[in-house]
């Protein structure tokens, strides 16, 4: 089989019905970039195409096959017969069968993988606290391959917060534990003493767990942030907060 003179063969009988590559392209559905391979002997078209170009161009495919109209006098042993066979329509209709059969068994098969791949490994917990000095916003994202932890908001609402009654403070430090480890721990200091509501505005916080088997999902349910201050006397102020964990997203169901 010779490529580039199929090809030859392919660019003239585009040129005798006087269309472009792209217009070919459109008529069969492939890219310019498609045709223009298969003109330049580069590659050649599958059965499919072969059937379209056949009716298009108003040759046989096995013209197209051997780069030259034939003589249908001599036709004969020429070319094989399976590819005279594929313009018949009967032939087109096993062919589009078997490609949705594998199509389908593909289908199934990506979605078995994906399943076991991920199934409950991307989680959403949304974290809160109840505690009525302070209170959080954030959240932990699982993936595959690790933890991110993210807290947008640590706030001071205690009832003496915006009043003369409110701490000053000089530095602050905020710690994330589980029952188990500490996850986060950062120092926050501050060039003049502020309040305490004021300074906490300054930490948002988001980190990632790479390893795996820092936290677990029980040790989710069970952790603590701790805000620790030095006030404008040097004494240092200690807050144990409860943070509660929520599920918002896991991927455990095949269809949402």
């Amino acid at each position: 089989m010779n490529l580039e003179k199929i090809g030859k063969f392919l660019a003239q009988l585009r040129k005798e019905q006087n269309i472009t590559q792209e217009e070919l392209a459109d008529k069969i559905g492939v890219s310019a970039k498609t045709v223009s391979k298969w003109e330049r002997g580069k590659n050649f078209p599958d059965t499919i195409w072969l059937c379209k170009l056949s009716e298009i161009f108003n040759v046989g495919v096995e013209d197209i096959v051997n780069g030259e109209r034939i003589d249908t006098t001599k036709k004969e042993g020429k070319v094989p017969v399976y590819f005279i066979k594929l313009n018949k329509n009967k032939s087109k209709k096993k062919i589009l069968f078997l490609l949705m059969i594998i199509l389908v068994i593909f289908a199934l098969l990506f979605s078995a993988v994906y399943t076991i791949t991920n199934y409950n490994r991307n989680k959403i917990f949304s974290l809160s606290t109840e505690d009525d000095s302070f209170k959080i916003d954030g959240y932990i994202i699982y993936n595959q391959r690790e933890k991110l932890i993210i807290l947008n908001d640590i706030k001071f609402e205690d009832t003496v917060a915006g009043t003369d009654l409110e701490p000053i403070i000089k530095s602050y430090e905020i710690t994330l534990k589980s029952n188990k480890h500490t996850l986060y721990s950062k120092t926050f200091n501050i060039e003049t003493e502020e309040t305490l509501s004021k300074a906490l505005k300054t930490a948002k916080i988001s980190f990632s767990e790479v390893n795996k088997e820092t936290i677990t999902d029980s040790e989710i349910q069970k952790l603590y942030i701790m805000v620790d201050y030095i006030d404008r006397n040097g004494d240092l102020q200690q807050n144990t907060i409860k943070v509660k964990s929520t599920e918002e997203y896991a991927s455990n169901k095949i269809f949402y």
